[in-house]
């Protein structure tokens, strides 16, 4: 049972990294400067085709790094 709640975890830290990708700059008006694409297509996506897209991706990767914080019941875990 608790594997299958970090790995939904996982999955949902995951979609909402690609979901960061949609966000707006500083707010000062100025576009951002970045390498990236302009636009990845997420943003257009229904909500359950991002999570299958990031469920996909996840199970094909042959490694990944996750970093950030989780809370699982009120204990907090620390991924890097």
């Amino acid at each position: 049972m608790r594997s299958t709640t970090i790995r939904r975890g996982m999955v949902a830290v995951v979609a909402a990294a690609l979901l960061a990708g949609c966000g707006g700059g500083d707010g000062d008006g100025a576009q951002p400067e970045s390498t990236a694409p302009a636009d990845n297509g997420v943003a257009a996506l229904a909500p359950d085709e991002v999570l299958q897209r990031a469920t996909t991706a996840v199970r094909n990767a042959k490694s990944y790094h996750l970093v950030g914080d989780v809370d699982d019941d009120g204990k907090k875990m620390t991924l890097d």
